[in-house]
């Protein structure tokens, strides 16, 4: 698994500089705006799965996770 560390970010928008509505890599967001900026503290690390054998082993861990956990089941 890759681990990718995000972030949100101050761009340049309107001639000044306001946050990002969403988290992204370093690498993403020099492609559109080079001038970005850190927003400290908004840092999420992300384990991103690479191969289809990583895929199913994540999904197995979420479906097993996620039994007996439905707060709007009727029962």
């Amino acid at each position: 698994m890759r681990v990718e560390h995000t972030y949100r970010w101050m761009t340049k928008w309107n001639g000044k500089m306001s946050p990002t509505r969403y988290h992204s890599t370093e690498e993403q967001i020099r492609t559109s705006h080079p001038e970005a900026v850190r927003v400290e503290g908004s840092l999420i690390v992300r384990e991103v799965p690479e191969t289809d054998d990583e895929w199913r082993q994540r999904m197995r861990a979420v479906d097993t996770a996620q039994i007996g956990i439905n707060p709007f089941r009727k029962c």
